[in-house]
C-alpha cells in the first residue's frame, strides 16, 4: 500500500513539473 501510495504522489509530481516546464517554455517562445 505504501508503495504505491508513494508511486501515485510520484507520478503526481512528474506531471506537475512536466506541466510547469511546458508553460515556462510556451511563455519563453
Amino acid at each position: 500500500m505504501i508503495s504505491s501510495s508513494f508511486f501515485i504522489l510520484f507520478l503526481s509530481f512528474i506531471c506537475s513539473v512536466a506541466v510547469v516546464s511546458m508553460l515556462l517554455g510556451g511563455l519563453e517562445d
